[in-house]
């Protein structure tokens, strides 16, 4: 994996690609194989970043959006828009947040990527064999869930974070102005997906589907309008033969956490990170690898799978900071290198890692 990374004041802005897939956020890295690129540590107030070969990334404003330039004889590649404004790609796309999904994907590839508006309030609960990070940008949200065959109320307020495990049912309840991040990862071809209805406030299933999922956004609707078109949504009764005996996977018997404020967690690990220089935020009891970085350089190896990386600063206090990234290694492994170092000792800098 190679790394190319701009920077500019207060703001780190980045990207990766993977096997001609975009990324688009706050922060990503940015595949291209096979070169390995060794950027110029440059001032915020530079225009481009070069790296030789021809390659060279152009700064086209101070927000949030680059221009990558490849030359001719990488014609896989092309040039195009890598990083975005987030609020601007979300009021460009709230025509896509309607119901009964309302989401968005940014990013397709090992990591899933999607923003979710509302209002939506669902009766549908989805059932899949990996993980889903949930993280409110905006108002609060519900999130349903079968636990233990009980029915429960997850209640995700702004700012917090939450991972549900895999193989629990859930279903989302969004609401009027709101907006979340979900990061999921994909589906191997082996894995299927479940969308089921129950049977009023029971647990007893009326209505069920499995299916490979590409594109949960475009395969639910026409699930969705099925359900609303059958039998069993109009008589309120399941119907036996159309129900699976045995579920293709267990179910997930887990208790679920409770949902935390991520700044507040940020302030409560503070002093450890900066001494361990990064820290796990889930622990090892999940697939989903998220990690906080502190100041300092990390060396991280992984392969053949998407990370995702967010730069956390104070942007109100307008302070100038230096945070690099690059990666060397063969094509069975690579070694992710993070640098961050605050201007002053009293920045408040981290880097939220996240992989599955």
């Amino acid at each position: 994996m190679k790394i190319i990374f701009l920077k500019n004041t207060g703001q780190l802005l980045a990207k990766l690609l993977e096997q001609e897939h975009s990324l688009q956020s706050d922060l990503w890295l940015m595949d291209l194989s096979p070169l390995t690129l060794h950027p110029e540590d440059t001032s915020s107030t530079n225009q481009s970043l070069n790296w030789g070969d021809g390659v060279r990334c152009s700064l086209l404003t101070e927000q949030a959006l680059c221009k990558l330039h490849l030359p001719q004889k990488f014609h896989s590649w092309w040039t195009m828009e890598l990083l975005v404004n987030v609020r601007k790609w979300i009021e460009e796309n709230k025509a896509a947040f309607l119901p009964p999904v309302c989401n968005k994907l940014m990013h397709r590839h090992q990591l899933n990527v999607m923003f979710v508006g509302g209002p939506n309030e669902r009766k549908d609960y989805h059932i899949e064999e990996g993980e889903e990070l949930f993280y409110q940008v905006k108002g609060d949200m519900c999130l349903k869930i079968i636990e233990n065959g009980k029915q429960k109320d997850i209640f995700i307020r702004e700012g917090e974070m939450f991972l549900l495990p895999a193989r629990i049912p859930h279903s989302p309840q969004r609401y009027t102005d709101t907006v979340g991040l979900v990061i999921e990862r994909e589906r191997l071809k082996t894995e299927i997906d479940g969308l089921r209805y129950y049977v009023e406030e029971s647990t007893n299933v009326l209505f069920e589907k499995w299916f490979h999922c590409e594109d949960l956004g475009t395969q639910l609707t026409p699930i969705i309008q099925e359900f609303f078109n059958s039998r069993q949504y109009k008589t309120g009764k399941p119907n036996p033969d159309e129900l699976l005996k045995e579920t293709p996977f267990p179910l997930n018997s887990a208790c679920v956490m409770e949902p935390f404020s991520f700044q507040g967690w940020l302030k409560d690990h503070r002093r450890e990170i900066k001494q361990k220089q990064s820290l796990s935020i889930f622990g090892d009891n999940f697939e989903t690898e998220v990690i906080a970085y502190g100041p300092g350089t990390t060396e991280k190896s992984k392969s053949n799978s998407d990370i995702w990386i967010w730069q956390l600063v104070l942007l109100e206090k307008r302070r100038r900071m230096c945070c690099s990234l690059h990666c060397s290694g063969s094509k069975t492994q690579a070694a992710l290198y993070l640098v961050s170092v605050p201007v002053d000792i009293d920045e408040k800098n981290f880097n939220l890692l996240m992989s599955s």
